[in-house]
């Protein structure tokens, strides 16, 4: 194989300090150098990538995604799902519990593990907080540790019981590795179907209270303070939580926390099935079940927040929570649909454009998806470009414009409200190990 040359991208490393149009060299499969410019030409012997007007920063790390395996296969599994994520810029992905069986036990992640050798990327499995995600028993938390989880949640099911919860985070300090709870009471939440408020009392929807997510995310910051064990907040969607969390960071609280790319750009009013837009009256585009997702999009002052959080570092870093579902989990009525949105193929995309409104800068994108997932999971390795390392690369088009087409997406499934949407900038190039494993050129 030619040695490997990415010539004049805009190379982007936070954690390096690095912005600069330069060229790296990838020789046997790992970065061997970062030049201070660019050549103007390169040997026979080189494989060059012309890179001008593009950027190139380490690859992805999604600290939160679903792929269904084991368990749910025909929505996703862990072919499927890491081909997706190579497709969306994503090098490294946490497969979170919520599959059948539920890894609350060694044998479980390990098998897990095994399988995941096969991935188009590095697929790494949460275990259960508790046994069956049933908030009742904890998981062997030491046991899955020694198996190689990189955290706890029982994704989608809170943990209601502050004694569990409490023994939990205990466990988190011994094993330095975060607990992530669902940011949901179910009592508040009270079957609501999307945020409550003029949206849903147009459309006849029932509504969830944004208090419904902070104060669960009050309680845990209590009990992490309480106990000084390691709180990892989701998917954070509401003005108040942010102001929690900014006040847990202040009085030293062991805590970090995520949004997600459809919480920093979308608003409840996506759920009328026009972009956005909102409809002089009713047409049939509302009702849009692929608008449906948990936590639910919110208010224009909570998406305001959210972006501020990211941008003042309350938030640490964007998590696709991405939650393929098939189509008849989707095609059916608001109220019966099951919540998710699939979107770790236009992940970056979706969020670059809140760089090009100068709302975020480019260095804080890329750290919330790169140098900040990988100090959570304590894989340091796959945040930087790491001279003589695999090269794990991501490469991105700021200039072109694409079609989202559910027909030309990796993922089993297309449940996104962006089908038929233009988005400006796309993943062209991911490189896993030292290799092109998708080329959109």
């Amino acid at each position: 194989m030619k040695k490997l040359v990415l010539k004049g991208g805009l190379v982007c490393d936070p954690l390096k300090k690095i912005q600069r149009i330069c060229d790296v060299l990838i020789i046997d499969n790992k970065i061997t150098e970062i030049s201070k410019t660019t050549k103007n030409e390169w040997s026979d012997e080189f494989n060059v990538l012309d890179l001008r007007g593009m950027i190139v920063l380490p690859g992805l790390i999604d600290f939160h995604t679903h792929l269904r395996d084991p368990g749910f296969e025909w929505k996703e599994d862990l072919h499927s799902g890491t081909l997706a994520a190579a497709k969306g810029g994503f090098t490294t992905v946490c497969a979170m519990p919520n599959t059948n069986p539920v890894p609350d036990s060694a044998p479980i992640v390990r098998n897990f593990i095994d399988k995941s050798y096969n991935s188009n990327v590095n697929a790494l499995p949460f275990g259960s907080i508790t046994k069956g995600r049933k908030g009742k028993t904890l998981s062997p938390m030491f046991q899955l540790q020694d198996a190689g989880v990189v955290g706890f949640s029982d994704d989608g099911d809170t943990i209601m019981d502050s004694n569990i919860m409490r023994q939990a985070l205990l466990y988190s300090i011994e094993t330095k590795l975060p607990i992530i709870n669902h940011a949901e009471d179910v009592n508040i939440k009270n079957n609501g179907v999307m945020n409550a408020g003029i949206v849903a009392d147009r459309l006849g929807l029932k509504g969830t209270l944004s208090s419904s997510e902070f104060l669960i995310i009050k309680r845990d910051i209590d009990l992490a303070k309480e106990t000084g064990g390691r709180i990892h907040i989701p998917h954070v969607s509401t003005e108040q939580s942010v102001s929690y969390i900014f006040d847990a960071k202040k009085s030293g609280v062991n805590i970090t926390s995520e949004v997600t790319p459809h919480h920093l750009t979308m608003t409840e009013n996506w759920i009328y099935g026009l972009n956005g837009d909102i409809p002089e009256y009713l047409t049939t585009s509302a009702y849009d079940t692929n608008a449906k997702v948990n936590p639910p999009l919110r208010s224009e002052n909570d998406v305001t927040a959210v972006i501020q959080g990211l941008n003042e570092g309350v938030l640490d870093i964007i998590a696709t929570d991405h939650a393929p579902h098939s189509l008849n989990e989707k095609e059916c009525s608001f109220d019966e649909a099951l919540p998710g949105i699939n979107n770790i193929e236009t992940a970056f995309s979706q969020v670059y454009k809140l760089v090009d409104r100068d709302l975020i800068s480019l260095e804080k994108l890329i750290s919330s998806l790169t140098v900040n997932p990988a100090a959570i999971i304590n894989r340091f390795e796959y945040g930087s470009l790491y001279l003589n390392t695999p090269a794990n690369l991501t490469v991105f088009n700021p200039s072109t414009y694409w079609t989202v087409n559910e027909r030309t997406l990796s993922s089993k499934s297309s449940n996104t409200p962006l089908k038929g949407k233009e988005l400006k900038g796309r993943i062209v190039y991911t490189i896993f190990n030292g290799k092109i494993i998708h080329d959109e050129l």
